[in-house]
C-alpha cells in the first residue's frame, strides 16, 4: 500500500493542476470581451477602424496570468530582445543638450531599401527607457517589416545618450521632441511623420500635439499606456502594491542621477535643486521634487504635475491620434483617464 501512495498522491495532484487550468482557460474566455472604443462619428473614423480590424477583435486574457501585475511582470521578464541593430544621430538642441535617434537597421530588410518617401516613425519610450529597452525594440522591428522608417526617439541620458547640460527630461517638456521632428522633417522632406509614445513618451508626445494644434507636422500618431493625469496616476503608484513599480522607477532615476552627478554638480545650479537628494531618493515623487520641479520652474512637486498632465491637451488635438489604454494599468490607471 505504501507504494501506492505516490501514485496516487500524484494522480490527484495532476488532476488538480489540469482542473486548475481548464479553470483558468475558461475564466480567461468569460472575460473575453470587445474593446470599448470611444470616437467621434466622422467618416475618417470609420476608415480608421475599418483599417484596424484587432481593434474591433474580441480581447481575451492570457489564462495563466491572473491579474495585471502577473501580465506586467511576465512581460518584463520574459519578453526577449528582437536585436535590432541602430545607426544612431546626435541632435544637439538649442540649449547645447543632446538627444540621440536611433533609426532601426533591420539586417532581413536591408537588401530591400526604404524609398525616400516612406513613412518615419517616431517611437517615443517610457520613463528611463529607450532604444535598448525590449518593447521599443519590437515597435520599430514591427514598423520597418511593414514599410515604415522607425525611429527611437532617446531622451537625455537614456540609453547612453550623452548628456551634455544638467537637464534631463520631463512630461511638460515638449521642445527636444519639436526640434527632433523638424529634424527629421528636414532629413525626409518628402516623407509623411508619424509617432507612437509609450507612458510618459506618451503624455508629452500628447502635450506635443495639443499645443501645436492644427500646425502640428505629424500626419498621425498613437499613444499607449498615457498616463493622462499624473497627479492621479502619481497618487496611484503611492499605494498598495503598485509602490513596487515606483520604487523601481525610482531606482533608475537614482542610477541615471549617479552616472551624471559630477557634470550636474560642476554646472551652476537652479535655485533649490538638491542632487544628494536626488541620490537618496526611493520614488520618482523623490527624485521630482529634488531635480524635476527645479529645472523645469515649477514652485512644488504638485504644480508640476498638475500642469504636466496631458488630458487638457487632448481637445487641442487636430490630427489623428489613436489612443491606447489597459483597463488594469497599475501604472496609467483608468481613473486618470
Amino acid at each position: 500500500m505504501s507504494w501506492l501512495l505516490p501514485e496516487v498522491g500524484f494522480g490527484v495532484l495532476g488532476v488538480f493542476i489540469v482542473l486548475l487550468m481548464l479553470s483558468r482557460i475558461l475564466s480567461a474566455a468569460w472575460r473575453s470581451r470587445r474593446i470599448p472604443i470611444t470616437a467621434a462619428s466622422t467618416a475618417a473614423n470609420a476608415k480608421i477602424l475599418q483599417a484596424c480590424p484587432r481593434l474591433r477583435a474580441p480581447y481575451t486574457p492570457c489564462w495563466f496570468l491572473p491579474n495585471a501585475h502577473a501580465e506586467t511582470v511576465y512581460a518584463w521578464a520574459a519578453r526577449r530582445s528582437p536585436r535590432m541593430q541602430y545607426n544612431r544621430r546626435c541632435l544637439i538642441l538649442s540649449d547645447g543638450g543632446l538627444i540621440s535617434l536611433d533609426f532601426a537597421a533591420d539586417p532581413a530588410s536591408e537588401a530591400k531599401a526604404l524609398p525616400d518617401d516612406a513613412p518615419v516613425l517616431v517611437i517615443l519610450p517610457g520613463l528611463t527607457s529607450g532604444s535598448h529597452d525590449t518593447y521599443p525594440q519590437w515597435a520599430a522591428w514591427s514598423a520597418r517589416r511593414r514599410g515604415f522608417r522607425p525611429v527611437v526617439f532617446n531622451a537625455r541620458g537614456t540609453s547612453n545618450s550623452p548628456v551634455a547640460t544638467p537637464q534631463f527630461y520631463s512630461a511638460s517638456h515638449t521642445e527636444d521632441l519639436r526640434a527632433a521632428v523638424r529634424h527629421l522633417q528636414a532629413t525626409f522632406p518628402g516623407a509623411p511623420v508619424t509617432a507612437a509614445g509609450y507612458s510618459l513618451g506618451a503624455n508629452i508626445l500628447t502635450r506635443y500635439l495639443g499645443e501645436e494644434g492644427s500646425s502640428a507636422p505629424l500626419a498621425a500618431a498613437v499613444s499607449l499606456c498615457n498616463p493622462f493625469n499624473l497627479e492621479v496616476a502619481n497618487a496611484n503608484l503611492a499605494s498598495g502594491v503598485r509602490h513596487v513599480y515606483n520604487l523601481a522607477l525610482g531606482a533608475k532615476l537614482r542610477e541615471s542621477t549617479k552616472q551624471h552627478a559630477a557634470l550636474f554638480r560642476g554646472h551652476p545650479p537652479p535655485a533649490g535643486w538638491d542632487v544628494d537628494a536626488a541620490l537618496r531618493g526611493r520614488t520618482i515623487g523623490d527624485y521630482d521634487r529634488a531635480i524635476t520641479i527645479h529645472v523645469f520652474g515649477f514652485e512644488s512637486l504638485e504644480a508640476y504635475y498638475a500642469n504636466s498632465s496631458s488630458d487638457e491637451a487632448v481637445p487641442k488635438v487636430r490630427v489623428p491620434l489613436l489612443c491606447i489604454q489597459a483597463q488594469h494599468d497599475p501604472i496609467a490607471p483608468a481613473e486618470a483617464i
